[in-house]
């Protein structure tokens, strides 16, 4: 999934198009990374999903921040991740295709 100034750029936050591509892939995925191109690892919505944490505390911290420059973004991952979202992908889906059309919110 795209990551940092990737995503940043596709969601037109900002104009600059990064030079390189930036993803996303879950912590224990290996993969190599092709020209061109930064793989980053990540394990937030598992983080909460194995109660290491919770998003209440990240959107209590987040809220701390006032002037957080990816703060929108955040807050709605957040609430998905506390509706249920159990990876970026889920994420994504319920803005891309769930909110976007208007469907009833997916139950586990």
């Amino acid at each position: 999934m795209l990551s940092h100034w990737s995503v940043a750029h596709d969601l037109g936050l900002t104009r600059a198009v990064p030079k390189l591509v930036h993803v996303s892939v879950p912590l224990t995925r290996r993969v190599v990374e092709p020209p061109g191109v930064v793989v980053h690892r990540t394990v937030a919505a598992l983080a909460c999903q194995r109660g290491l944490t919770w998003y209440e505390a990240l959107a209590a911290e987040l809220g701390r921040r006032a002037r957080h420059r990816w703060r929108e973004v955040l807050s709605e991952a957040l609430d998905d991740i506390g509706g249920g979202s159990h990876s970026a992908l889920e994420v994504r889906f319920v803005r891309d295709v769930v909110r976007a059309h208007g469907l009833p919110t997916p139950r586990a």
